[in-house]
C-alpha cells in the first residue's frame, strides 16, 4: 500500500502543475471530504477542452467538525 501511495505521489509532483486563470471562463469546483480532511480543486478548460488545475486547497477537520459528522453518519 505504501509502496503504491509513493508511486502515484511521484507522477503527482511530476505531471500536475497550476495555470492561470482566464476571467472568460467557467470554472468548476471538485470537493471532497472524509472525518478527517477537507479538499478542493479549482478547475478551467482551456481552448482544446483539456481540464486544467487552477487552484488546490485542503485542511485537516478540527475535532469538533469530526465529531459532528461522524454523529451524523450513526444516524
Amino acid at each position: 500500500m505504501h509502496r503504491a501511495f509513493e508511486e502515484l505521489r511521484e507522477k503527482f509532483a511530476h505531471y500536475i502543475y497550476l495555470v492561470q486563470p482566464e476571467d472568460n471562463q467557467d470554472y468548476t469546483i471538485n470537493t471532497d471530504v472524509s472525518v478527517k480532511a477537507i479538499g478542493a480543486v479549482l478547475m478551467q478548460k482551456d481552448k482544446e477542452g483539456k481540464s486544467n488545475i487552477v487552484s488546490t486547497a485542503s485542511r485537516v477537520r478540527t475535532p469538533a467538525e469530526r465529531k459532528y459528522t461522524t454523529c451524523e453518519l450513526e444516524q
